[in-house]
Formats: C-alpha cells, structure tokens, sequence
C-alpha cells in the first residue's frame, strides 16, 4: 500500500470512529437529556471559555518557548514567533492526520529559519519523548488518586471491591507482558521491515533522550514543561467553572480528567467523539450525571479546538510567507 493512501486511510478510519462514538453516545441519550445537554450550551459562561482559552494560548507559547531551547543546543536560536507559530500549524494539521503534524512545523520552522529540518526534526522527538515521560507520571499520579474514587462508587452500589484489586492485577499482568516482550524482542529482533522500523524508532527516541540530557538549561528547560501541564490542568479547572453541573467540582477532578481525556487526544485525532465520553465517565466518580459530563466535555473540548483552528490557520499562513515579503515586527529585539 503507497504510503499517502495508507495515511488517508488512517486519517478516515480514525475520523469514522469518532463520528460513530458521538452518534452511539448520543442514541443511549433519551429527548430530555438531549434537550438537557444542549441547555448546558447555550447557558455556558462565555467569560469563563475565553479565560480557559487564554491559559490555553500561554500553554502554547510555553510549549514554543521549550522547543527553542532544545533547538538553540544544536543550532542557532529560532525566534520565539516563529516557533509559536509553527507548534500551532503542527496541532492544527494534526486534527487532519495524526502524526504529520510534527513533520509539518518542523518544516515550516526550517523553512522560515533556514535550518536543516533534520536537525529541527531531532529536538522535536526529544521534546515528545520528554512529553510521553511527563504524561505516564501525570497518568500514574491519577490512577492512584482515582483509585479510592473508584472503591467508593463502587461501594456505593454495594459491588464487591475485590473487583479494584482484580483491576489492578490486570494491568500488572499487562505491564509484566510488555516487560517479556520486549526481552524477547531484543533476543530475537527481527529482520523485518517492520521490525527495522519499529527499531529505529526506538533508537531515535533514545538518541532523543541523549540530548535532553546535553541540554544547556535544564532546569529552565523542566519549569517550562511544568507549566505547560500546569496550564493544561487550569484550562481544564477553568471550563468547569462554565456550567452550573461542573461548577463546584476540585481542582483533582480537572487533573482526572486532564490524565484520562488525553488519551481521547491521542487515540483519535483532536480526541473528537472520544473526549466527551471519557470526561463523562471520569466525572462520575465526582458525582456528576453523564448529560452533565458530556456537556462539560464538549466544552472542554471546543475550547481547545477553537484554539487551533484560529492560531494554527494564522501560524500556516504566517509561516508559508516568503521571507522577502514578510514585515512582521522583530519583537526579539
């Protein structure tokens, strides 16, 4: 299968799914909580949306800030503009193909800085790597927090809680298997195609961690990163704030939904149909009915969406411009 075929096929199989979850979700929903979620709507808080929108900007331009340093330990330093811009391009074609967005921002970025997109291409896994260890800690940190929410619904419908323990033992046997296979994989790596591709990957992305590690300015390096989540998590507090179901909930409930809902984002491009189910079910454990977590993870996820869509078609044209033709101010000067 040529390779552009095969990423369209992706691209539609993923979207196909999402538009089917929000179908199927919406068909377990009867007239009234339709008509429920759709209040929730129309009565969010519009101030509250453009706060969260607002963190979520900063997120971004830490994020762009991050990069740079990793890009100025290998060659010269990018302007922060430009960088911001292309990290939004790159979220931006991400909704439309998973994955081609960090292929397409490191390209604009070379292009625009007239840098090697090799060598833009090497800080962009190192900052993904570094993304992936900070998400399973966040993840971890969760699953230990959901866990006494979890006992305690499960209590509450007077269900045995062996089934927690059960659970656990489960993902330990999960995490055992993985440790096996890939014993097994160093033993015996196949010859494969795909077996060569998969071990390249894991070679670039130990390559990647190398230069994390020769990075100049670690520690500004590391309070970046912490503020992105940081920021992750208020955007997320805040789009609670937006109606009145979500409104009282803690600030651990924006970080259990900030751990589970990524992976919507993951799975499925822009996590559409997938996120809303997942924050849903996450708030549950809270005490918030499903109209009511449904409607908070559309807002959330719209938030988030609106972000993109407006910043990273701005950044795609920015960036697309010749140089020659470009009388964007230096504020770096």
């Amino acid at each position: 299968m040529k390779p552009k075929v095969k990423t369209y096929l992706q691209t539609f199989i993923f979207l196909a799914i999402g538009i089917f979850l929000i179908f199927w979700f919406l068909n377990k929903l009867s007239p009234a909580e339709k008509q429920e979620i759709w209040h929730y709507f129309l009565q969010a808080n519009p101030l509250w949306m453009i706060i969260a929108m607002f963190i979520g900007i900063i997120s971004h331009i830490f994020r762009a800030l991050r990069w740079n340093l990793l890009i100025e330990s290998v060659t010269k330093k990018p302007k922060i503009k430009n960088t911001f811009w292309a990290v939004m391009s790159g979220y931006l074609v991400n909704y439309a193909v998973p994955r081609l967005g960090e292929i397409t921002r490191c390209a604009l970025l070379g292009k625009k800085e007239k840098i090697a997109v090799d060598t833009v291409l090497g800080t962009m896994i190192s900052e993904r790597l570094f993304d992936v260890i900070c998400y399973v800690i966040i993840f971890i940190l969760a699953f230990v927090a959901l866990t006494a929410k979890v006992i305690a619904f499960l209590d509450n419908y007077n269900k045995p809680t062996f089934i927690s323990w059960q659970f656990a033992l489960i993902l330990l046997l999960a995490a055992i298997l993985i440790v096996v296979a890939y014993k097994l994989w160093r033993k015996y790596k196949p010859n494969s195609k795909l077996g060569q591709k998969i071990s390249d990957s894991i070679h670039r992305f130990i390559d990647g961690g190398k230069s994390i590690i020769n990075l100049k300015k670690k520690g500004l390096f590391i309070v970046y990163s912490i503020l992105i989540w940081v920021c992750y998590l208020l955007m997320t507090y805040f789009a609670f704030l937006t109606i009145d179901a979500t409104y009282h909930l803690p600030i651990d409930a924006a970080f259990a939904v900030l751990a589970l809902g990524t992976i919507g984002m993951i799975v499925i491009q822009g996590g559409i149909g997938v996120y809303p189910i997942i924050v849903s079910q996450v708030l549950i454990l809270y005490g918030v009915d499903k109209v009511g977590g449904y409607a908070l993870g559309w807002i959330s996820w719209i938030i988030q969406t609106v972000i993109v869509l407006i910043l990273g078609l701005i950044g795609f044209i920015i960036l697309s411009k010749k140089n020659k033709y470009e009388q964007i101010p230096d504020f770096n000067k």
